[in-house]
């Protein structure tokens, strides 16, 4: 274990559980995969691979490197590093938000066609008095000071006032629908606004995933689960490391008793072969001779010869609510192909307090803003939810 600010580039690093300090080019993966919600905006853990891409690949899609920022969610690899600080992928985004300009409004861009406008009439029309002034024979200095008058004349004084008022009384009016407005330019660019984007993850979600329904019976299910984990819980039984899903499936686990230590002391285990993309399950052999089994739905029920009545039905309704569905399975004398299924766990990143309200209000508000000049306003509301397979 070294500080992070004493990495530098050629260091080879890497372990299980470890927030990557660097940008770093795998030598070896062994199941990897890694959280890169923090660069990428990705809930599910990625796969990672020593597979070379090329230069133009998007940043989601090379594999081959871990970066910095990220952590370490399963599997173990070697990787040296090839970029550290500002040189890194997180470096480089921080550099774009540090020497951002900011644009101009809609409403200050018209102000300053404006002000343009009225400066080349206000410009056309001094020289066309002055030159009037000088062939009618008026001294220099009458025609000298009717053009300074007619010039302060048309320079708009109290545009900038009204214009002040204008966006105050709308800020006003935000403010009696409970919305704060740091600069008064956003009040005219809300106004003019047709889609609000927002981030899901950890935005309108609490970011971590919790088990919000089990389907089986008697509880096997989760003790099942809880026997096909590579995470750990840490001791405030909240948070760990390792898998979101199966943090979740730890925690579910300890509200009903069951801790992964003492499975380790009174079942210890024999071989692990860890999640497969291709297979979409993972396995774990133990001492008593059982192979605990968990994955998607697709791939685990084809191993199983016994499987409780209404299981099709029971994962058809827990996708439809969003959740992400878990079959989990028990082979007994380590014959995978004779697994009999223990039921389903449907794991889901709830929402954030207040979210739902907030996203209604939202609508309510932008639905009351003032009607578009050209064209009437109607406020939509769209929410997409991705389900990502297990």
């Amino acid at each position: 274990m070294v500080p992070s600010a004493t990495v530098v580039p050629g260091d080879v690093l890497l372990e299980a559980g470890d927030v990557t300090a660097a940008d770093s080019q795998l030598l070896a993966a062994n199941a990897l995969t890694t959280n890169e919600a923090p660069l990428t905006g990705e809930s599910a853990p990625v796969e990672k691979n020593t597979t070379p891409t090329g230069a133009n690949t998007p940043l989601a899609e090379r594999r081959e490197f871990v970066f910095m920022g990220t952590s370490v969610s399963t599997g173990t690899g070697t990787a040296v590093v090839v970029s550290t600080g500002m040189k890194t992928e997180l470096g480089k985004i921080a550099h774009l938000l540090a020497t951002a300009e900011e644009s101009a409004t809609p409403l200050q861009d018209r102000l300053a066609r404006v002000s343009k406008l009225l400066l080349l009439i206000g410009v056309g029309i001094v020289a066309l008095v002055a030159i009037a002034g000088v062939m009618r024979g008026w001294p220099a200095i009458e025609v000298f000071m009717v053009a300074v008058s007619l010039a302060v004349a048309a320079v708009p004084e109290g545009l900038p006032a009204v214009v002040t008022i204008a966006l105050a009384v709308g800020v006003q009016r935000m403010a009696a629908r409970n919305v704060l407005v740091r600069r008064l330019p956003a009040v005219e660019t809300l106004r003019n606004a047709t889609v609000i984007c927002t981030a899901k993850t950890g935005t309108l979600t609490t970011g971590v995933m919790r088990v919000r329904e089990v389907w089986g019976g008697d509880g096997s299910e989760v003790l099942a689960a809880a026997a096909c984990v590579e995470a750990e819980l840490v001791e405030d039984g909240v948070s760990g490391v390792g898998d979101p899903s199966e943090l979740a499936i730890l925690m579910a686990a300890a509200e009903r008793g069951i801790h992964r230590g003492k499975i380790e002391e009174s079942n210890p285990r024999v071989e692990v072969k860890p999640f497969d993309t291709l297979l979409k399950r993972m396995s774990i052999q133990r001492a008593d001779r059982r192979v605990y089994i968990k994955g998607a739905i697709e791939s685990v029920l084809p191993l199983c010869v016994a499987q409780p009545d209404g299981v099709d039905a029971a994962n058809t309704a827990m996708a439809e609510r969003g959740l992400r569905v878990l079959a989990v399975a028990v082979a007994p004398d380590c014959d995978v192909a004779r697994a009999t299924l223990q039921g389903l766990i449907g794991i889901a990143d709830p929402p954030r307090q207040g979210a739902v309200t907030a996203i209604a209000e939202v609508a309510i508000f932008v639905s009351a803003l003032p009607r578009a000049p050209r064209g009437g306003r109607t406020a939509r509301l769209h929410v997409t939810r991705r389900q990502s397979v297990p």
